[in-house]
């Protein structure tokens, strides 16, 4: 329970949001998707293969770096106390 909270809290679980929203919009305006669309491939196949695949690294960075800050700051506090 403590993770789940410390973890989407709201400035990291908005932040996220935020994140993939954007970069959801920006992969899914870029030529390759227009291109997969103009060949007749289905949505879903299109967002699974060609949007999600590519917009997912910057998710994980950002959920990385989240997760890491916690960790270092778990770090010196049990140091500390």
């Amino acid at each position: 329970m403590d993770f789940a909270y410390c973890f989407f809290k709201f400035d990291s679980g908005f932040s996220i949001f935020r994140i993939a929203r954007s970069t959801l919009i920006s992969v899914s305006n870029q030529p390759f998707v227009i291109a997969a669309r103009a060949k007749g491939l289905s949505q879903e196949r299109i967002w699974f293969k060609h949007i999600l695949k590519n917009s997912l690294v910057p998710i994980f960075t950002h959920v990385s770096l989240i997760f890491n800050f916690m960790l270092s700051g778990a770090i010196i506090l049990e140091s500390i106390f």
